[in-house]
């Protein structure tokens, strides 16, 4: 199973996991404590910089399950036993909303057309401009690229 991360949720794991990874003898424990004898545990490099390793950690992570659950779950609810009440609200929320889709915070609403508004157009310009407009065709540079967006 694999957990696609956005940014945030990429940076928040980062975050919650330096504490632990601060020294190779500490990045080695801890992987111990997340992993055990998982068979990812060998694509681990324990002599990078604590910063480098956890990023490097949580994407060989993104791709595994440990007991069943996604590995990123189960970094998570190891650093949830070692830290405090306020950091374990934060990995509570970050794991739902990993469990709910990947780790995107902000998903902007989907709009979409009703049937009675007209359809717009994008034309891009050779000057890279794109203009987006409704039932008019503007034009910006030489020639452009009429698509009519459904």
């Amino acid at each position: 199973m694999s957990i696609h991360l956005d940014r945030a949720a990429q940076n928040d794991i980062v975050d919650l996991m330096i504490p632990f990874v601060t020294t190779e003898q500490k990045r080695q424990a801890f992987v111990r404590r997340v992993m055990f004898n998982h068979p990812a545990k060998s694509r681990v490099n324990f002599s990078e910089d604590g910063q480098t390793f956890a990023f490097n950690f949580m994407d060989i992570l993104a791709d595994e399950t440990i007991d069943s659950k996604p590995a990123l779950i189960v970094l998570l609810e190891e650093i949830r036993k070692q830290v405090g009440s306020e950091k374990q609200t934060q990995i509570d929320e970050l794991m739902a909303r990993l469990r709910m889709g990947g780790g995107s915070q902000n998903t902007p609403p989907q709009r979409s057309t009703p049937a009675s508004e007209p359809k717009s157009q994008t034309i891009s310009g050779l000057r890279g401009t794109n203009i987006n407009i409704g039932g008019t065709q503007t034009i910006h540079g030489d020639q452009y690229i009429n698509d009519e967006n459904d």
